[in-house]
């Protein structure tokens, strides 16, 4: 069996004896607040893992299931690889299922993109590596010179946390603040509030004299807040998209830091999402890393 690849085209190995890579948890500056807000519990889960899926192209077959796991240590692009692949099509008796394990790292770069984000899975087969381009949440193939694939057969792995996800409307809600009777301990910390009760035991509002505040009406919104520790840089928290997968509501943010100040402030960003019904898991998601996930009993 051979991966359809334009430039070369390698044999693939069965790797045996090789214990299953385990998933990255314990403590972690990036995970979920344990609290009970508006009568949910939230328990911290980290996991820093992603999965990728999809058919690749195949030379004698007729094409290759594949399922890629990335395990990593947090704010660290490498770590452990899994790839299962099943040669669909294959005759009676022959070998169609195939498992790799090793390790994988991240390069900055190719010829036609400097600031393309590449993906190597090391010793995959005969010693060789794979490439894969980071494409917004997914993983393009490349082929072994790390350009891309000029064919109009599928190339693409689908990130598993974007498939069947819908978008849900929400609203960023300004002008609140955090209570000094409230400590974020992780970075960030998040907080799933659906009661007025919720909100006023965690924020205050910085009212003024022109500025408008907007309350979630708790029939139809869940309120939801990112918070960081108290710090002396310029941080800041961005939601840059919610959306509903099954009972998992993932939301998709961004944190910055820029210059020292001279003073603290504890950053945060809160939303007024539409509420949805049988919501199990809180997914945070940096860079479609699931990075933290709390359980809404």
């Amino acid at each position: 069996m051979r991966f359809a690849w334009p430039i070369i085209a390698l044999p693939l190995q069965l790797m045996i004896s090789c214990s299953h890579p385990q998933d990255k948890t314990g403590s972690s500056d990036v995970a979920v607040e344990p609290l009970i807000v508006g009568g949910d519990t939230l328990e911290s889960r980290n996991k820093m893992v992603e999965t990728y899926t999809g058919i690749l192209p195949c030379a004698d077959c007729s094409g290759i299931a594949t399922h890629l796991t990335l395990w990593h240590d947090e704010f660290v692009a490498e770590g452990k690889y899994e790839l299962k692949q099943n040669y669909l099509g294959v005759s009676k008796g022959g070998q169609s299922r195939f498992v790799y394990l090793g390790e994988w790292t991240t390069l900055r770069g190719n010829n036609a993109n400097p600031d393309a984000t590449i993906v190597e899975l090391m010793n995959v087969h005969d010693s060789s590596s794979v490439y894969f381009m980071r494409e917004g949440a997914n993983l393009l193939m490349l082929d072994q010179n790390q350009n891309v694939i000029k064919s109009k057969l599928n190339y693409l792995l689908l990130n598993e946390i974007e498939i069947g996800a819908t978008k849900l409307n929400y609203e960023i809600l300004e002008n609140y603040f955090l209570k000094n009777t409230v400590s974020p301990k992780k970075n960030p910390s998040v907080y799933f509030v659906q009661s007025k009760a919720g909100l006023d035991s965690l924020l205050g509002i910085g009212k003024t004299m022109t500025n408008e505040i907007r309350n979630p009406d708790f029939n139809t919104e869940d309120l939801i807040i990112l918070a960081a520790p108290a710090t002396s840089v310029q941080t800041t928290i961005r939601v840059d998209s919610v959306k509903q997968r099954g009972t998992d509501l993932n939301i998709y943010f961004t944190m910055n830091t820029a210059d020292e100040l001279s003073y603290t402030i504890t950053p945060l960003a809160a939303i007024s999402v539409q509420k949805v019904r049988g919501i199990r898991n809180l997914n945070l998601v940096s860079t479609y890393e699931v990075v933290a996930t709390a359980r809404v009993n």
